[in-house]
């Protein structure tokens, strides 16, 4: 003991405990006030722990459904850049031109014979009806088409047809095949992959519940607007469909 008397040697025993029990008390007290300060900043870092994790928790939350949504994105935007195809419709069933004739008749109704060359292949797909009809409608079965679809080389191609067709306008079976009496009109789309597909049925849908006139794909990514003086929408994922209002 440090703090004890210096005449120690010389006080009685009673004299020796009391003091004795004086430095003890002392010596408890200090204890005891250096030990509340380390525990309040221990009270006090649980505390701070424990918002910090609740802050982690909600900031997960958050960041996985970040990470779904860029994973819908950059699927959907890799199915729509790679797609190098384009579907033809209209195409009266009674056409005699071999299929693999069509894609250099309507590049050169379009004005662009020479792209004829980047076509990687052509094929049908299932027949479909008629709905906007030219002429005669006496003989019904003359009211089918088909559709086919053309692959280009490259998604430059491919796009570069899309606009001229834009520009060109509307052109019908006649024009490609002269002798044909039933006239449908002939039109050319960007072949959607399933998502954007799905994605675009659910877009118009939204659409018309909101009075949206106008639904289009352009380049791989899908549009809509309410009229013609309004601002286009882009529509990417299911989340936009909120857009629509």
């Amino acid at each position: 003991m440090t703090n004890l008397p210096g005449n120690w040697e010389n006080l009685s025993l009673p004299q020796q405990l009391g003091a004795l029990f004086t430095e003890i008390q002392l010596s408890s007290s200090k204890t005891d006030s250096t030990l509340v300060n380390p525990v309040g900043r221990i009270e006090s870092l649980f505390e701070t722990v424990k918002l910090q994790s609740e802050r982690f928790d909600k900031l997960e939350t958050e960041n996985q459904s970040l990470r779904r949504e860029l994973g819908q994105l950059k699927e959907s935007r890799v199915n729509f850049s790679t797609s190098t195809e384009v579907k033809v419709t209209g195409i009266s069933t009674k056409c005699d031109i071999p299929l693999g004739l069509l894609p250099n008749i309507i590049l050169g109704e379009l004005g662009v014979p020479s792209l004829n060359n980047d076509v990687l292949e052509i094929r049908k797909i299932k027949p479909e009806k008629s709905t906007k009809v030219l002429g005669s409608q006496k003989d019904k079965s003359q009211n089918d088409t088909f559709s086919c679809v053309i692959k280009f080389k490259s998604v430059c191609i491919r796009n570069h047809v899309l606009k001229v067709k834009r520009r060109f306008g509307e052109f019908y079976a006649k024009d490609i095949i002269p002798d044909m009496k039933f006239e449908s009109k002939i039109g050319i789309f960007e072949m959607l992959p399933q998502t954007m597909h799905e994605l675009r049925l659910k877009t118009k849908e939204r659409a018309e519940q909101r009075n949206y006139k106008y639904v289009w794909v352009r380049e791989g990514t899908l549009f809509t607007k309410k009229d013609k003086d309004s601002e286009r929408i882009a529509i990417t994922s299911d989340l936009d469909l909120e857009r629509i209002l």
